[in-house]
């Protein structure tokens, strides 16, 4: 539409001006708020003058979202801004492997100080020796039967064999018995602890004479019999007499006779003597002897006590009588000797030593396979701890059980030590395993070795990793990743690697951006890792993760001390839109163009927001500028729009603090050239 100007007189004119000027303004208000824009017309600022609604229009820009009203005279411009480049820190972690020792997040991992995230690493390879005895040490007055520590490397029924020892004694009796042996070529009846078995004989001697009548000699064997401590002997005597007129009791030598025969020692004679024998029948008659202690010579010894009868009246024709082995008497009545203080309980025991490594063990297994020749023996099984400084009596390396009901059943007996395993060896890896049985018993026994190992295990590697893991970071999605590791490590060269987790693959990646590996070399190694390919691949929902590992070959554990994990989110980085609208000259006129912010809403968020014209020749023309929130240019200057075909773009660059919304309402001013009308476009700028 063109407007002239009326022939009025001043007075008129400039009310007319006036009232224009009011109506157009309302209509501009009306406007913004509705549609955001409006043609709006000045025709008094330039008397006499002929001016045509120019042909400009808006059309959409190549970014942002653009809404041209009706004849592309106003339009709605939206573009996101991009925030400060955030940095995040981890606030939660994971070990993955090893364990946590100090530290915290996000508090240890912000700033490169002496605060640390510490882990301690864990053993990941290992390496198990087996070591056998190179030596023992015989306990008690145990003895060596046969065999050697050599035959204790394998479990193959070959075995060391040791020899119990008396360890207690008792008050027994010692029964006569008629069953005989031979020692050095005579004839000797038995002794044992254990009563009559036979149906009985009778001994018989000449009552017709006077003097001691000997019976018989009686012997027990005094292998497992170390000595014969200090006692009153009691030896009753089954016996009767022929006659009334023969006088007669029983007396008896004690004697300690070597193997061969011949006497080791006479003890003593003619002692015991009992009260006189009835006539005509058997009775038990009794006497005692105080028994000195004795200290056994040899083992292949014996005890031997000769019974006798000694007749003192005679009667020609008689006899004097001794009953033994006669299991119809009760045992009370037998002929024995009592209050004997023989062994009743024999122990085998022994220390076996053997050396080892002194690496920093993680697990000791240790393992013994025995025998023994008689049933039911308490087996103790001892390994030494250096660290209390002796045998344990419960937990780690103590076991204790009842050997086989059935002698010379090979048991094998293991044990597992995790806690404190390297408390088993010395400071130069000696160790040493005591084995001890013992059994109420009047026999001795022998113990069969056949197998003892030492089984230690330390690491060979160790490994350390942790996932840091960050949250609550924003949504937008990102146009760059930017991670940096700081940290160290308590040895040198550890092989590190650094992964970042991809969330479209469902695992932290093995190569290429988001990995890194080296070895480590000193104190605060700084690592940066940049993800600038599909970043939206590591994050998802605010969240990110990021592993770091180190492994090394080595026996010594150590520590990843980390000092700051860092992430730098950079989204919509870019907010220099080219244009977000192109303004088109129709007509073979040309113009002048500006732009004017007249208001604004939620500005205060806007840490820059730059809004400029440019085309493809004469470069940009500055229109608004918002500095932290405040204007510091709202109107811009006049810039040439040449002549069609002409067109110039509208340009934005965007910073913004948050993710709110904020509104800019500008007017595009169009001058027609040499005059001062001109004619107003209503813009809105919706920046997210």
């Amino acid at each position: 539409m063109w407007l002239t100007k009326p022939k009025h007189s001043n007075k008129q004119e400039k009310a007319l001006c006036s009232f224009l000027l009011l109506a157009d303004i309302l209509v501009l208000l009306v406007s913004v708020g509705t549609v955001y824009g409006a043609n709006v017309y000045f025709p008094c600022f330039q008397p006499g003058a002929n001016i045509n609604t120019p042909p400009v229009t808006f059309q959409a820009g190549t970014a942002g979202t653009s809404l041209i009203y009706a004849n592309g005279t106003s339009a709605k411009v939206s573009a996101p801004a991009s925030a400060p480049t955030p940095t995040y820190y981890p606030n939660s972690y994971s070990i993955v492997t090893g364990t946590y020792s100090s530290g915290s997040v996000p508090a240890s991992v912000q700033t490169v100080d002496t605060n640390y995230f510490v882990t301690a690493s864990a053993g990941t390879a290992s390496s198990t020796t087996s070591y056998n005895p190179s030596g023992y040490s015989l306990l008690g007055t145990t003895t060596l039967v046969s065999g050697s520590t050599s035959d204790l490397a394998s479990n193959n029924a070959i075995y060391m064999t040791l020899r119990s020892y008396a360890s207690a004694t008792s008050a027994q009796p010692l029964y006569s018995h008629q069953e005989t042996t031979t020692i050095g070529g005579s004839s000797y009846s038995f002794l044992r602890l254990s009563s009559a078995d036979a149906t009985g004989t009778t001994l018989s001697a000449d009552g017709g004479t006077t003097g001691r009548k000997l019976m018989s000699k009686f012997v027990y064997q005094l292998t497992g019999v170390s000595s014969i401590p200090a006692s009153t002997w009691t030896i009753y005597y089954r016996a009767y007499k022929g006659h009334t007129q023969i006088a007669a009791h029983g007396d008896a030598d004690i004697i300690v006779r070597m193997a061969n025969g011949t006497v080791r020692s006479t003890v003593a004679t003619h002692v015991a003597n009992s009260g006189g024998l009835a006539t005509g029948s058997f009775s038990t008659v009794s006497g005692t002897y105080s028994w000195a202690s004795y200290t056994v010579v040899s083992q292949t010894d014996y005890l031997e006590i000769d019974y006798y009868i000694e007749v003192t009246a005679i009667k020609s024709g008689n006899s004097v009588y001794l009953r033994i082995d006669d299991n119809a008497l009760a045992t009370a009545d037998q002929t024995r000797a009592a209050n004997i203080n023989l062994p009743s309980e024999f122990t085998s025991e022994a220390e076996f030593i053997g050396s080892s490594n002194t690496q920093n063990w993680y697990q000791l297994v240790w393992s013994v396979d025995s025998a023994w020749n008689t049933s039911s023996v308490s087996v103790t099984i001892q390994v030494y701890n250096y660290t209390s400084g002796g045998y344990p009596t419960s937990g780690n390396g103590y076991n204790s059980y009842t050997s086989s009901t059935t002698a010379n059943t090979d048991e094998t007996k293991t044990q597992t030590i995790t806690t404190n395993p390297t408390s088993i060896r010395n400071a130069t890896g000696y160790w040493k395993i005591k084995i001890k049985g013992a059994k109420s018993t009047t026999n001795q026994f022998g113990f069969k070795a056949d197998w003892v190992e030492f089984k230690p295990s330390h690491y060979t590697e160790y490994t350390v990793s942790t996932e840091f893991l960050f949250s609550s970071m924003t949504i937008n999605a990102p146009t760059q990743l930017n991670f940096t590791i700081v940290s160290e490590y308590s040895i040198t060269s550890v092989s590190v690697t650094i992964q970042v987790w991809n969330f479209s693959s469902s695992a932290y990646v093995s190569s290429g951006q988001g990995y890194q590996s080296y070895s480590s070399s000193g104190s605060n190694e700084t690592k940066i890792l940049s993800i600038n390919t599909t970043p939206q691949f590591y994050s998802s929902n605010g969240n990110a993760k990021i592993k770091v590992t180190g492994i090394l070959s080595t026996t010594t554990q150590y520590q990843q001390k980390t000092n700051q994990i860092r992430l730098v989110y950079s989204y919509s980085s870019s907010s220099n839109y080219n244009y977000v609208l192109r303004i088109v000259n129709q007509v073979s006129d040309s113009w002048r163009i500006r732009l004017r912010a007249y208001s604004q809403s939620n500005i205060a968020r806007l840490n820059n927001c730059t809004i400029y014209f440019h085309n493809a020749t004469d470069g940009t023309s500055g229109q608004i500028y918002i500095t932290s929130g405040s204007y510091t240019q709202q109107t811009g200057s006049w810039y040439d729009l040449p002549s069609s075909p002409a067109e110039t773009y509208v340009a934005l660059t965007l910073e913004a603090s948050n993710s709110e919304t904020s509104y800019v309402y500008v007017y595009l001013d169009v001058l027609v050239p040499d005059k001062t009308t001109y004619v107003q476009y209503v813009l809105a700028f919706e920046i997210t």
